[in-house]
């Protein structure tokens, strides 16, 4: 069911290290998601459950095998007897006795039930740590990118206050000339103040950012690699959204899971019915006892035989089970069904996200450069006194917000082709590796 590759990595991250990292600079995406694999605590708690659930075969398996008992007792003895006629004897002596029991089941469809569950709960375990590997991944993408933005915004936030600095000094320039008014400077003030203000809480969210990101990887992080801004952000492959919801119904983690848990469940039902069936074991048995009560100082006996089982009537329990079972395997259906559709519908959501987030970017990167051009032109009519200040600022302050605009729709372009490929039970190294190419050169 699995890929030699899954495989492959999941012996390699139960191998992984899990001690902390130094510090490091300028981190890009591959390393960060390495050093979470490392150091997350909810990965490393889901490796130890995956390791649990391998366990369970085994364990059931072992039901099916001979098993071996042995056992001895050691004690003393006080008797007093009284005979026919009225004698009596009193006698004092220690016993001893060892036991060695084997036993193997023959017939038992029940326990053949219970070795078939549990290699779907090895499957499921296997699954859940798909799930919680894409978690990971997902979590570290947006934690990465999260910072990413928020040092972008405290950039932009001071480019924005050194230009309204200089907007304030030329107009207090202009206004000694007498071409600019006292208004003029109280509004490059006010811009600049709020600038500022706005540059305070970006710096906040940027050291929530970091936190958030140190909290995954286990180690202080200061700064990520930028996007670069010539990164190859490209429409869907295929750019068919039907594609991608018939890929995601068959291929979600979540939908694959489910459809074994209703395999489970149907088991279940079957092991529940099984109980109303006999049972025949093949038993061993070896007994060597000292002193008995039957007056024996030495007695050993070697048994082989079978023992069969037919339960008759267990108070209704059987009967209650079984409906029980059938409950619940009704219920893993409708689940089932269920993850198909939230499948169906994550993956048009995404892909929906992805589409318009590259509309979005042509189109603000539209508005950067008209934007651009919008500013020095009303420099320019300010200078002739065609507009005024506020104009200009007024065209500063909306090429600022196109700018950080942009950012966002990129940075939400990636966390679309995240979620896409999330959705479809693709998201895992590779993806990763694409997205750290589209990060600048070292």
């Amino acid at each position: 069911m699995f890929s030699s590759r899954f495989r492959l990595f999941l012996l390699v991250v139960l191998l992984l290290p899990t001690g902390a990292c130094l510090a490091e600079e300028g981190l890009r995406l591959a390393r960060t998601v390495e050093l979470a694999l490392q150091n997350d605590n909810a990965w490393a708690a889901a490796r130890q459950r995956f390791l649990a659930t391998q366990e369970a075969y085994p364990i059931a398996r072992s039901s099916l095998l001979p098993s071996v008992v042995a056992s001895g007792a050691y004690g003393r003895t006080n008797r007093d007897v009284t005979q026919v006629g009225g004698a009596s004897a009193d006698a004092t002596y220690t016993q001893d006795s060892a036991r060695l029991q084997v036993r193997q089941p023959l017939v038992n469809l029940e326990r053949v039930y219970q070795v078939r569950i549990a290699q779907r709960e090895v499957t499921l375990g296997e699954f859940e740590l798909q799930l919680a590997h894409q978690d990971l991944i997902r979590r570290t993408v947006s934690a990465y990118f999260n910072l990413l933005l928020s040092q972008e915004q405290v950039a932009l936030s001071d480019s924005q206050i050194d230009a309204i600095g200089v907007q304030k000094h030329q107009a207090e320039k202009l206004r000694e000339g007498g071409v600019a008014t006292l208004t003029d400077v109280h509004e490059a003030q006010a811009r600049l103040d709020r600038a500022k203000a706005d540059r305070i809480a970006a710096g906040n969210a940027l050291e929530i950012s970091r936190r958030e990101l140190n909290k995954i990887v286990g180690q202080p992080v200061e700064t990520v690699v930028e996007l670069a801004e010539d990164a190859p952000l490209l429409p869907p492959d295929p750019n068919d959204l039907n594609v991608w919801v018939s890929e995601a119904i068959d291929n979600a983690i979540e939908v694959r899971a489910r459809d074994v848990l209703t395999e489970r469940a149907s088991l279940n039902l079957e092991r529940t019915r099984s109980q109303h069936l006999p049972t025949l074991d093949a038993v061993a048995g070896y007994t060597r006892s000292s002193n008995t009560d039957e007056g024996f100082t030495k007695d050993e006996r070697a048994q082989i035989g079978v023992e069969l089982n037919v339960p008759l009537y267990l108070g209704g329990r059987i009967s209650a089970q079984s409906r029980e079972a059938v409950a619940l395997r009704d219920q893993a259906t409708e689940e089932l069904l269920l993850a198909r559709r939230q499948a169906e519908l994550e993956a048009g959501t995404a892909f929906s996200e992805l589409t318009n987030a590259l509309a979005r970017i042509s189109a603000l990167e539209q508005a950067v450069r008209s934007g651009e051009v919008a500013l020095v032109a009303a420099e320019r009519s300010f200078s002739v006194a065609y507009r005024t200040f506020v104009d200009v600022l007024n065209a500063e302050q909306l090429l600022f917000a196109s700018r950080f605009d942009l950012l966002r729709a990129r940075f939400d372009y990636v966390q679309a082709l995240v979620r896409l490929s999330a959705a479809v039970g693709a998201l895992d190294d590779h993806v990763v590796e694409r997205i750290d190419l589209w990060l600048q050169k070292d």
